[in-house]
């Protein structure tokens, strides 16, 4: 079995870790200037995103399989028993107290027209009815699969391997992951990429303590799910 890190995952890493961000720091609240975001354009949206994170992710695999790698490296495989696995249950806890905090900061009364305001500038693709609700779920699963995969599963094995004689090595595989994932969301505006940052911190430390990705795929599917969700709410409640 070739050496890991091989030359297909630097250029992976280098795709996903440089390119992608690159590009996506590129999307702005002015891309969604003059979209009209349809039922049906927003679907549109959905399903595309979804096959791209899906394309994507599959191209690792294959470069997994090719390269003769378990899956259980890339995460998939329940927890593996470890003096540090009170860490990722740590990590799972305090994610859904924060997440669970910033919620109800941001749903209060005072900030309800605030985040309506912002939800209109930075996400305008969220679904504002139920029966946008069915694609948008696809692509939520599809970005809690697909991306924990990119992000995790991979970029954070690839970083630990690269620099295994440094002694940061599984601090620096937490954090520049997370950096990168959250650096590829800026069209939401840094407030949005400190959050993101500190779910993917946590969602990384998750991974490395327990060798498993599961957890992260169910929180980072559930949390988008929410984001419709509360999104579809607010849009009822301030147009009552």
């Amino acid at each position: 079995m070739p050496p890991f890190p091989f030359w297909p995952d630097h250029l992976l890493a280098i795709i996903f870790g440089i390119i992608l961000p690159l590009v996506t720091v590129s999307r702005t609240p002015q891309n969604f200037e003059g979209i009209v975001f349809t039922p049906r354009t927003k679907n549109r949206l959905y399903l595309s995103n979804s096959l791209a994170l899906a394309v994507m992710a599959l191209v690792i695999i294959i470069v997994w399989f090719w390269q003769s790698r378990r899956l259980g490296q890339l995460g998939f495989q329940s927890m593996q028993p470890s003096e540090n696995l009170w860490i990722a249950w740590a990590s799972i806890g305090i994610f859904i107290f924060i997440y669970t905090a910033d919620v109800w900061y941001n749903f209060s009364a005072t900030k309800l027209m605030s985040t309506k305001e912002r939800f209109a500038l930075r996400t305008p693709f969220l679904p504002n009815s139920f029966k946008e609700l069915p694609v948008f779920l696809i692509m939520c699963l599809s970005a809690g699969i697909f991306e924990e995969i990119i992000f995790r599963g991979f970029l954070v094995t690839y970083m630990q391997a690269l620099l295994q004689q440094s002694p940061q090595a599984n601090g620096i595989a937490i954090v520049l992951p997370a950096l990168i994932f959250s650096v590829a969301h800026y069209y939401q505006g840094w407030h949005a990429v400190l959050k993101i940052f500190v779910m993917a911190v946590l969602f990384g430390m998750m991974f490395l303590h327990a060798q498993s990705i599961y957890f992260a795929i169910l929180l980072h599917t559930l949390v988008d799910v929410a984001g419709g969700l509360m999104s579809i709410w607010l849009y009822k409640k301030t147009n009552e």
